[in-house]
């Protein structure tokens, strides 16, 4: 069998991004690699310094076989599985966001307990935008909301951040309407979250007079005023956006004055 390099070699290539160097272990044996780069991750230089990059990613998800992963000491899918979605948490902790479509193309079983729910939490908890947290989430439950534990509860996480799309990816997921809404509006309040107490009432008809009447009796007195705030924005714009219907209908009759003309009526017998 043909020399490529000592065990640590193969991890510094990994952490310098070097796939050149990488691809020579391709089809080669050192099963000594799965407890170098586990020895690694205890350390304190650990994973989450490694900052893996995109091609990187890419070898690893798609160039590097079953035979070859065997070979490298990793004896199960799920030793496979657990290394690639620790380098998916960093990725999406550091919004690196090319890499997302490797990670996701890779079949990764989140196969630890609550393993679904813990990376749709990091999803929801992270500093990537709305639109990603929602294609993430979508494309992370292809396999079924079955396989989430507590997907109500992971809806409620988006609200709290304000991934509102998320939100909504997973009621729709969930096929049923979102339950709790008057505690959802409470908690936006809250959090001084004024775009979610407006979707939550104009995309899932939260009852925001509900809510207030909740939060005068339960005595939060800031949670009350942040949504009579919104309620009195959202009348104030209905009552705009009708003004403005009724002035086009009337500027149009005065361009179009048949429009003004009554219907025609026959002469009476």
């Amino acid at each position: 069998m043909r020399y490529v390099g000592d065990t640590y070699e193969f991890v510094r290539a990994a952490r310098d991004n070097n796939v050149e160097r990488l691809r020579e272990w391709l089809g080669y044996e050192d099963n000594r690699i799965f407890k170098a780069l586990e020895d690694v991750g205890k350390s304190y230089d650990r994973y989450d310094k490694w900052n893996m990059q995109s091609e990187t990613i890419k070898f690893f998800t798609k160039e590097a076989s079953d035979e070859d992963w065997t070979r490298w000491g990793f004896e199960t899918r799920d030793a496979r599985d657990s290394f690639l979605e620790k380098h998916f948490r960093n990725a999406i902790n550091d919004k690196r966001y090319d890499t997302f479509e490797h990670f996701l193309d890779a079949g990764i079983d989140f196969n630890r307990a609550d393993g679904w729910s813990h990376i749709i939490s990091s999803v929801l908890n992270s500093g990537i935008d709305d639109g990603r947290k929602a294609m993430l989430v979508e494309r992370l439950i292809e396999g079924g909301i079955d396989k989430i534990k507590n997907p109500e509860r992971l809806a409620e996480t988006a609200l709290q951040y304000g991934a509102m799309r998320a939100y909504t990816v997973l009621v729709e997921a969930i096929g049923a309407p979102p339950k709790n809404l008057q505690w959802a509006l409470r908690e936006a309040a809250s959090r001084d979250k004024k775009q979610v107490v407006r979707y939550l009432v104009e995309r899932h008809g939260a009852d925001i007079d509900a809510a207030i009447e909740g939060a005068k009796k339960e005595g939060f007195r800031g949670n009350r005023a942040l949504l009579e705030e919104v309620k009195e924005e959202m009348f104030a714009i209905r009552d705009l956006q009708a003004k403005v219907t009724a002035l086009t209908e009337e500027l149009d009759a005065l361009k179009n004055p048949k429009l003004n003309k009554p219907p025609y009526l026959p002469p009476t017998p």
